[in-house]
């Protein structure tokens, strides 16, 4: 099983549900008043990712160079520790308006990226995203 955290708003450009991560970077550049604490928890989240959580290499299927990258990211259910940290961004995501939501899925796709914490994959067609 594998688990994808989401908010409400489509992603103009995959037409996919905005990752929490996009999601927390476009609160803090808008114009929404955060109070201080949770701006301060916000970036110590995302700075804790940025230092345990490798960027994917892949996200196309195709190995050219200008691939169009299609995959979506999945935390393994064995990262505990990702995703606990990814539930402390959702409450302070909800927090200011912004509803987010755990997408619990066994077939994510075509995996194309692969690590100890979490995979890429290009999303099946059934795959909800």
């Amino acid at each position: 099983m594998y688990l994808r955290f989401v908010c409400s708003r489509v992603d103009e450009d995959s037409h996919r549900r905005l990752g929490v991560f996009q999601a927390a970077f476009h609160l803090l550049e808008s114009d929404v008043v955060i109070e201080g604490e949770d701006r301060a928890a916000v970036r110590r989240v995302l700075d804790w990712f940025n230092e345990n959580l490798v960027k994917p290499e892949r996200l196309s299927r195709s190995r050219k160079v200008n691939a169009a990258p299609k995959a979506i990211s999945w935390y393994r259910r064995s990262a505990r520790d990702h995703i606990q940290r990814m539930h402390r961004l959702c409450i302070l995501l909800d927090k200011y308006g912004i509803a987010t939501h755990t997408i619990r899925c066994d077939r994510p796709g075509v995996i194309v990226y692969e690590d100890d914490h979490q995979i890429a994959a290009v999303p099946f067609r059934d795959t909800p995203t």
